[in-house]
């Protein structure tokens, strides 16, 4: 009967080890998810093939894009029920990349680092996830602000603006890397497309 008992306390203290070291595994999680944003743009011969400066800055304070508790308190150390996504790599230069694929589409030639009379600098401002259980019915509902400043410059003049969006969504569970990933660059490709489709800018920088 003793030596039952002492199994049984065993496997007690087995069980629990192995409880805890699943939800330290599972609830500590950190997605790295590649920034991969999109971009339409119709090709044309608006630019004439000026040359523009070209430059992208991240200005956030933070380099991740979520990083908070992602689960209701359990009596668990909050360490447990911390989420993190982060990018992979710098989100500058894939934005850099796909500004200049679309400014080569209107005509214009962009210069990364070069001295020209056009300038065009791109600023994220913001690139922010955050999101909110709902117990009872077993949902998340996410949340997405996104701003790009842009400043331009031609010949002594300057034109300024800030795009912003805002994306959301819910689900029934914790969010997956890849649909983190998506939900994620969704918010990138609407502002630079936001940014591709003011009149006023391309004006700006064509004259």
């Amino acid at each position: 009967m003793l030596e039952f008992a002492k199994k049984t306390v065993l496997m007690r203290v087995i069980l629990i080890i192995l409880a805890v070291s699943v939800l330290a595994s599972c609830a500590n999680t950190q997605h790295k998810i590649a920034v991969e944003p999109e971009l339409y743009v119709k090709q044309i011969d608006f630019g004439k093939e000026n040359s523009i400066s070209l430059k992208v800055v991240d200005k956030r304070s933070k380099f991740a894009v979520l990083d908070k508790k992602a689960a209701p308190k359990s009596g668990l150390s909050s360490k447990f029920h911390r989420v993190t996504i982060v990018p992979r790599s710098s989100i500058a230069d894939p934005i850099l990349r796909k500004v200049k694929e679309g400014l080569k589409q209107l005509g214009f030639r962009p210069l990364s680092g070069g001295k020209s009379a056009r300038r065009l600098l791109l600023e994220v401002v913001q690139w922010k996830m955050g999101y909110q259980h709902q117990v009872t019915a077993g949902k998340v509902h996410v949340k997405l602000n996104t701003a790009i400043k842009v400043t331009a410059g031609n010949k002594g003049k300057f034109y300024k603006n800030i795009y912003k969006t805002t994306s959301a969504k819910s689900s029934r569970m914790l969010v997956g890397k890849f649909k983190n990933e998506e939900f994620a660059n969704t918010g990138l490709s609407i502002v630079l497309q936001k940014i591709f489709e003011d009149k006023k800018l391309l004006v700006f920088l064509a004259e």
